[in-house]
C-alpha cells in the first residue's frame, strides 16, 4: 500500500498497551498508528493463545479442501479460519475453485503425479 507517513513508532519489545490523547497536543498520524498496532497485536496474540496457529469456528467454519466432481481440481468451502492470529474468509455461498480464490491470482495446482498436501 502507497501512502504518505510521517514515521512509524510502534515496537513490540516495549509492551505499551495504549497511547493517550494529551490536551492541547495535535494529532499526528503516528500517534494513531501507534495505537492500531498496538491493538492489532493484542488481537492476534489473543487469537493464537485462544485458538491456535490455525482453526476454524464450529459454526461457518470455512476453507475445506474437497476434489471437484471431475477430480480435476480442488474448491476451498466457503467460512472463516484463522492462520497465525489473522482472519480470513472466503465468501459466497458455493465453493471456491483453489485456483480462482481472489487473493491468489495466478495459482495453479501442480501438474505431476504425486502426493500433495493442502
Amino acid at each position: 500500500m502507497k501512502a504518505d507517513f510521517t514515521r512509524f513508532t510502534y515496537d513490540a519489545r516495549k509492551h505499551f498497551t495504549r497511547v493517550l490523547k494529551q490536551q492541547g497536543r495535535v494529532d499526528l498520524d503516528a500517534d494513531w498508528n501507534e495505537a492500531i498496532e498496538i491493538f492489532t497485536q493484542r488481537d492476534r496474540t489473543e487469537a493464537i493463545d485462544v485458538i491456535g496457529r490455525c482453526g476454524v469456528p464450529v459454526h461457518d467454519g470455512g476453507f475445506q479442501v474437497e476434489a471437484t466432481a471431475d477430480g480435476t481440481g480442488l474448491t476451498l468451502s466457503p467460512g472463516r479460519i484463522y492462520v497465525d492470529g489473522i482472519l480470513c474468509e472466503q465468501e459466497g455461498p458455493d465453493p471456491v475453485p483453489l485456483t480462482e480464490q481472489e487473493d491468489l491470482p495466478g495459482y495453479e495446482l501442480p501438474e505431476e503425479d504425486g502426493a500433495y498436501r493442502a
